[in-house]
């Protein structure tokens, strides 16, 4: 039965397909649920490299609390860069050795100080997350339980996680966006 908006039912017609139904209001307006993709990269032994941080579905959104993990066995976090929110800062962040944030988890808090609900546009990248690559292996750089993301009507909004894959070897290079072209010779 579908109701509209003062309780009276209404027919219904539909072809087949799929509903995705989840709590908070960015589900109008926006190009999708809320989802955090972090990149994949390659880096060498020894190397450094960062992985974007991108959002889509960033619409009204007011407070975001999620872990990100990785392993640290074969990663070493070094810093957090090209900080891209507002109200997005360093201090929003909880890393092995402050507080009592466990290794290979990065602790992300933020909230909108004017509590008016930011939008971002899809794919913008909120933030980077760098690494040195310890030893080969191709880590996984994902997201702990329980995130948390809130709108400005104060409910929650669901959270997709997209990890990303840091591939760790000999073979890695922290040039792996070089593009050489090569034109024809005569």
């Amino acid at each position: 039965v579908v109701t509209d908006i003062d309780q009276e039912s209404r027919g219904f017609n539909g072809t087949g397909g799929s509903l995705n139904i989840g709590a908070g209001s960015n589900n109008g307006g926006s190009d999708g649920p809320f989802t955090v993709d972090i990149s994949d990269a390659t880096v060498a032994v020894g190397g450094e490299v960062c992985v974007d941080v991108a959002v889509s579905g960033f619409q009204d959104i007011v407070g975001m609390e999620f872990v990100v993990s990785y392993d640290e066995t074969a990663l070493e976090f070094t810093e957090i860069r090209n900080i891209n929110l507002s109200d997005l800062n360093q201090a929003s962040f909880g890393v092995q050795g402050s507080g009592n944030n466990q290794p290979g988890s990065i602790k992300l808090s933020w909230f909108d100080q004017a509590v008016n609900g930011v939008t971002v546009n899809n794919g913008t990248v909120i933030f980077q997350l760098c690494f040195r690559g310890l030893r080969n292996s191709s880590p996984v750089v994902g997201f702990a339980a329980n995130p948390e993301i809130i709108d400005q009507n104060n409910k929650l909004v669901t959270f997709n996680g997209d990890p990303g894959t840091i591939t760790v070897g000999s073979g890695g290079s922290a040039f792996e966006r070089f593009t050489l072209v090569a034109g024809g010779a005569t």
